[in-house]
């Protein structure tokens, strides 16, 4: 198996919602990410960028739209969890 491997996909959804999937993996592990989820005009990203050092969970955070708050370490079946899919 490969010491570094990437994921990036995008999944056209039945309700005509995008998801938008970047992992990066070392050693099989989970290391960097980002799920942009669009439906019309709304949009949803999780990632865990090391930026807004003010949100409790840094580096982990979600944006809503214009507003960044506060997230958990994500994965895929996280996303899918919490947009109900």
């Amino acid at each position: 198996m490969p010491e570094n491997e990437k994921l990036n996909a995008t999944v056209n959804l039945e309700d005509s919602s995008i998801l938008h999937i970047k992992e990066r993996y070392r050693e099989g592990k989970l290391i960097k990410y980002s799920y942009h989820y669009m439906k019309s005009d709304k949009f949803i990203r999780w990632d865990d960028v090391p930026h807004y050092r003010n949100i409790k969970t840094y580096p982990y955070h979600k944006h809503e739209g214009n507003v960044v708050v506060e997230s958990k370490k994500m994965d895929i079946r996280l996303v899918f969890k919490e947009l109900n899919l």
